[in-house]
């Protein structure tokens, strides 16, 4: 998930610098190459996320507890 959020506030704050944004003095182009590293070194978040998810719920259907709203 860091790697999203690495991904997401480094191409916001690229795009709302403007043409300043692309000069390399910036570094964001160093960071978003590093957030898309790290997103590709940790596989796909979403599945990840997803099989989290389940374990929850597999773990409190099989303790008889009600689920979080």
């Amino acid at each position: 998930m860091m790697g999203w959020h690495l991904e997401k506030t480094a191409s916001t704050s690229r795009e709302r610098c403007g043409g300043q944004g692309y000069l390399a003095a910036n570094r964001f182009i160093d960071y978003i190459a590093m957030a898309h590293a790290a997103m590709t070194a940790e596989g796909d978040n979403r599945i990840l996320m997803t099989k989290i998810v389940k374990d929850m719920i597999t773990r409190h259907i099989k303790e008889k507890k009600p689920l979080p709203t």
